[in-house]
């Protein structure tokens, strides 16, 4: 016996019995070793003692995937309930023996969480019969698209596992009548508006006693009460009724009433209204927005204090420009409207009217393809000069293996998010676990884009290292099909950070579109001026960026490479090799880094470059309808 012990603890030895019961040569044998270290995490010592080399290449995995994935699994429940390791494993065994609940419906269906594991079964069951499409709903889909049912259930099912979209939010919101990206963004704003009405529903109960029913039906009231008010809960709760008495609450609906009536008369300009709409905004205006507002604000002008007549003036001043001239208090505060007078301020892009104008020039279709990332990155893959790929949930692992043999460091966003949401840079280590890391990615069943690291060069590199910096450069093809370049701000990242936009903390910078050259100094999202760095210490103004005559060529021949958009915002950055490459295309462009960094408005000059082309897509959409009614007459 000792002597045998001798032997299994010997490693030539040992790698040379391995080898001879699997019958695989040694090489072989250390291969599937390094390969069940790098992709599922299993030790050599587990190899040996799991006795892995008397399986055939399929079981090997399926054990050693099964090994991994409990491990996952009891590592993500503990990081969720502080839970040590041992008692969850001891639970998820108690569930499967007890209850008859197998690992995969543990975790699944999160009976962690659950105090009584028999009626979280009960809620399960339940779940899966309300998500549980029947044969008409079925066959509704069917007949709205045309597909056959193999189509319609496989479409179900591809929404369910890529975007976790339930088959009965599919269905009941009519997802199957939208393209891919449409149906990511409104999912993406259900989940959002879900999450909102049960904190503001929250807040109704703890505040005020009052369940969603009693909120929903005093709002009813108040709206059938006041002809034309047309209040919404969140409204409702914004303007603090649920805390008025009868008395006090009709005489707020009246306010409201008449600010709306100013709202629909006014013309932008009449100082009379201007004048009258402040003094009902301060009669409105409840402690509890005051707090919110003063949020905003406190950052761009921090020696304001709560409750002084400065501060009370410029919270009404915001909430009034906000209702009555449609802008974001975000924009209020970047482009220093404090300090503007109100036709100052009109001649801002709000984000508003840009989605208006835009959605005029780009037309659907277009806009499809600039909000898929990776149909983007098809179409305009030679000004990418890189590597990417779509990774979808519960699939394509080979592919993404693959990926990470020839990236080791690479970036992950999501398809179809915007503003660097879900933005992160990725590493493989000596201690990632592949299938770990394709689990994570794959988690919430989001279509998330890897794509291979960018190289820098070195004068892009000089801005902030740790990021990717890049120009927004609008470019713009009118109804002649000329195009001109519009204008350029560059986004430039803070120390530590990977992203570079303005939301993240990023700095701004107006750039002179012909020579390249920074001509103002540097911002950031609450307005502040940076005459240098604040990390690195350079001085904004009169930095050159690399290759501005690439930059120049390679953005005007992309202006009408996406057919069915005219003003696209393109993010571009230079390479180590002084090529200036797409990083992604923008179908409804932010105008936010072009005005904040000349703190002053360019509705003027977007007006006067995409006027003439609005006109003549006006016409020829008139000549069209005029066209059609004539042929069915």
């Amino acid at each position: 016996m000792l002597w045998f012990n001798r032997n299994e603890n010997d490693p030539e030895k040992r790698l040379k019995r391995a080898a001879r019961i699997s019958r695989k040569k040694a090489e072989s044998v250390l291969e599937d070793i390094r390969m069940l270290k790098r992709e599922y995490g299993i030790s050599e010592e587990e190899y040996y003692s799991g006795e892995y080399y008397k399986l055939s290449n399929d079981e090997m995995i399926a054990k050693a995937n099964k090994e991994r994935l409990t491990r996952y699994r009891i590592d993500k429940i503990s990081k969720a309930t502080g839970l040590a390791k041992e008692e969850i494993a001891a639970n998820m065994a108690d569930a499967a023996a007890n209850f008859d609940v197998d690992e995969d419906e543990y975790y699944e269906g999160k009976y962690y969480l659950a105090e009584d594991i028999e009626a979280r079964k009960k809620e399960r069951k339940k779940e899966k019969k309300k998500n549980t499409l029947k044969k008409e709903d079925i066959k509704t889909i069917m007949d709205a698209t045309g597909w056959s049912k193999k189509e319609a259930l496989a479409a179900v099912e591809y929404a369910k596992e890529n975007f976790h979209i339930d088959e009965s939010i599919y269905f009941n919101n009519k997802y199957y009548l939208k393209a891919e990206s449409t149906m990511a963004r409104l999912n993406t704003a259900r989940k959002k508006k879900e999450a909102a009405q049960k904190k503001l529903y929250d807040s109704f109960q703890k505040e005020a006693h009052m369940t969603r029913a009693q909120v929903r039906r005093h709002v009813s009231e108040l709206n059938k009460k006041y002809e034309g008010l047309s209040i919404k809960p969140s409204e409702y709760y914004a303007y603090g009724l649920h805390k008025l008495s009868e008395e006090e609450c009709d005489r707020m609906c009246q306010l409201l009433l008449k600010k709306k009536a100013i709202i629909e008369k006014f013309d932008g300009k009449d100082e009379a209204m201007i004048s009258e709409f402040k003094e009902l905004v301060r009669e409105t205006l409840t402690d509890a927005r005051k707090k919110q507002i003063f949020g905003f604000i406190s950052e761009a002008i921090p020696d304001l204090k709560r409750g002084d007549e400065r501060t009370e003036e410029l919270l009404v001043d915001m909430q009034m420009t906000r209702e009555l001239l449609g802008y974001q208090l975000g924009e209020y505060v970047a482009f220093k409207f404090w300090d503007k007078t109100i036709e100052e301020r009109q001649a801002y892009i709000s984000n508003e009217f840009k989605n208006v104008t835009l959605k005029k020039l780009n037309n659907f279709k277009g806009r499809q393809v600039s909000d898929n990332k990776i149909v983007a990155y098809n179409l305009l893959k030679p000004y990418f000069h890189r590597e990417a790929m779509l990774l979808e949930s519960k699939n394509g692992y080979e592919d993404f293996r693959d990926f990470c043999s020839r990236h080791e460091k690479f970036v992950k966003k999501s398809n179809f998010d915007s503003l660097g949401i879900g933005l992160k840079k990725v590493e493989i280590t000596e201690d990632t676990i592949l299938r770990n890391l394709y689990d994570d990615l794959t988690e919430n069943g989001k279509r998330i884009l890897l794509e291979e690291l960018i190289e820098p060069h070195p004068d892009m590199a000089f801005l902030n290292p740790n990021s990717v910096n890049t120009i927004r450069v609008s470019t713009f093809l009118d109804y002649n099909g000329k195009v001109s370049i519009q204008d350029c701000s560059m986004r430039i990242g803070r120390k530590d950070s990977f992203v570079d936009n303005a939301g993240a903390g990023g700095i701004l910078a107006h750039v002179d579109k012909e020579t390249g050259r920074f001509d103002t100094d540097g911002v950031d999202k609450a307005g502040k001026l940076y005459k240098t760095h604040p990390d690195h210490g350079y001085v904004f103004k009169g930095y050159q960026l690399p290759s501005w005559d690439n930059f120049l060529e390679t953005v005007t021949e992309l202006a009408n490479k996406v057919d069915g958009l005219r003003y696209i915002g393109w993010d571009m950055t230079c390479n180590k090799d002084g090529i200036w490459v797409v990083v992604e295309c923008n179908g409804v462009t932010q105008f936010f880094g072009q005005q904040a960094t000349i703190n002053a408005g360019r509705k003027q000059a977007l007006m006067d470059a995409v006027g003439p082309t609005l006109d003549y897509l006006e016409k020829e959409k008139a000549e069209l309808e005029a066209a059609a009614e004539e042929t069915e007459v």
